[in-house]
């Protein structure tokens, strides 16, 4: 099977008649392992193709399809492409590759510690996202901010979430109702103006991370 593989993925023809139709790879962030295996490729087929498309996050991919002649196509979610930090004016650090931290529901301690993590944090990471077991998760990702990103095996169960995520959400919206307080008990205008400003800029700044930190269902609570 390994020839088979390696001859699928060098020839376009010989893959095409392997694969036959076009296979979900990825949906919603999500990688259909079943579709993965039947195609012969594994996460590191996978994660290269989505470099080369310019994707290192797993949960940034709407879809991605391996096509009938060898080329895996990659359509990136929507509100990933929506607002830019450069469209708010916002300063941010350059960002590395994720690393891959847990694979096949084992824990890759060596990229861990090369990112300054251990075991046990992790696990405790998992905790917070309601994951009790390491080997329920297929893939997890560890951005270089410290983030973790999730892929389990079971595709019905919801993304897990951290409950930081949400609670900055919380904190930022508390700040703008506050802002609006300011500006409306304000009776000097300067101040006025200046806490409606803040008001614009924490609410530009809420519109942008809501739909990158929340999951669909929590977006309008």
């Amino acid at each position: 099977s390994i020839a088979l593989n390696y001859l699928g993925i060098r020839v376009p023809n010989l893959r095409r008649v392997i694969v036959g139709s076009p296979l979900v790879l990825i949906k919603n962030g999500k990688i259909r392992e079943k579709n993965l295996f039947r195609a012969k490729l594994n996460f590191d087929d996978l994660m290269s193709a989505l470099r080369l498309k310019g994707i290192a996050l797993l949960e940034d991919v709407e879809f991605a399809v391996l096509e009938p002649n060898g080329e895996i196509s990659v359509i990136k979610k929507s509100q990933k492409e929506s607002i830019t930090p450069e469209d708010l004016k916002m300063v941010v650090e350059q960002q590395g590759y994720p690393a891959i931290v847990v694979l096949h529901g084992k824990i890759m301690q060596r990229n861990l510690q090369h990112r300054g993590y251990n075991v046990n944090w992790l696990k405790e990471k998992l905790d917070e996202m309601g994951v009790e077991n390491p080997e329920a998760v297929s893939l997890a990702q560890l951005d270089t901010n410290g983030k973790l990103y999730i892929d389990l095996y079971d595709d019905k169960k919801p993304r897990p979430q951290s409950v930081k995520e949400k609670e900055l959400i919380i904190q930022l919206q508390k700040v703008n109702a506050q802002m609006g307080k300011y500006a409306l008990e304000a009776e000097n205008e300067e101040m006025k103006k200046m806490y409606q400003d803040y008001v614009e800029q924490t609410a530009a700044i809420l519109s942008a991370l809501k739909p990158k930190l929340l999951k669909a269902e929590d977006l309008h609570n």
